[in-house]
């Protein structure tokens, strides 16, 4: 069992839970109050009805893991050049292939999480 988020109104509900589960598979790493980071997502909590979801570490594991050195910034991520590829353009090696392919993932689940506006760009790469 790994990365699950137990909530409740009623915090010895919870405890309850994690005992149960603790007895079947282990102790388990616990956090508790208003800013938890899962799968990801930093998430702080400001009121009962309202959270603030951020993957900014996330994406910035991202472009350190691509080796990249990206300093610039875009005021879109997707201009009218999107679609056109360069057939000119040298083929990845595995190793680049394997990179390419794992960081543009992880683009897609921050994508799907916190930040939409990067989907077209990242769904055609």
């Amino acid at each position: 069992m790994d990365d699950n988020k137990i909530s409740h109104e009623n915090p010895r509900v919870v405890s309850i839970i994690i005992d149960r589960l603790e007895e079947h598979f282990g102790k388990m790493t616990v956090t508790r109050g208003k800013e938890h980071v899962f799968l990801g997502k930093n998430i702080r909590f400001i009121t009962s009805q309202t959270a603030v979801l951020s993957m900014k570490n996330y994406l910035e594991e991202a472009i350190k893991e691509c080796g990249m050195n990206v300093i610039l910034k875009a005021t879109t991520l997707a201009n009218r050049t999107l679609f056109e590829v360069d057939p000119k353009s040298r083929a990845l090696n595995k190793e680049e292939g394997e990179t390419f392919y794992r960081i543009v993932a992880k683009l897609l689940y921050v994508s799907i999480w916190a930040r939409s506006d990067i989907l077209l760009p990242v769904g055609f790469l």
